[in-house]
């Protein structure tokens, strides 16, 4: 996929806020936007996955961790299931440390010599 191919919409540190996700996105249908990009904190807390995830249905959606789901994902490599749907299991585990789409990089955050 390349980034200057379709319309995207970046979201960052949400921090659990379903609500405030909703109204983003109502922004973003208007606006023609074809998919959303996280940089990562969509969550504070495993028990608003669920949520944030179910406010994407009908979305393209994908992006970059950050520190509350690289916690998270390590739970979820180690077996954990924290109440998790299917659907929100599977966007949590698809984000990745960083994000390549042509000449864009869509990160985080990241530490030295990463």
């Amino acid at each position: 996929m390349q980034a200057s191919s379709m319309r995207l919409a970046l979201i960052a540190d949400l921090h659990g806020h379903a609500d405030m996700l909703s109204r983003a996105l109502a922004v973003c249908r208007a606006q023609g936007v074809e998919a959303i990009v996280f940089l990562g904190d969509i969550i504070d807390r495993d028990d608003q996955a669920n949520a944030c995830v179910e406010a994407l249905r009908g979305w393209p959606a994908f992006g970059v961790y950050g520190n509350h789901e690289r916690q998270l994902v390590a739970a979820l490599v180690m077996g954990a299931h924290h109440g998790l749907k299917p659907e929100a299991h599977d966007f949590f585990s698809a984000l990745e440390p960083r994000l390549v789409m042509g000449d864009v990089c869509f990160v985080h955050d990241e530490l030295d010599g990463q």
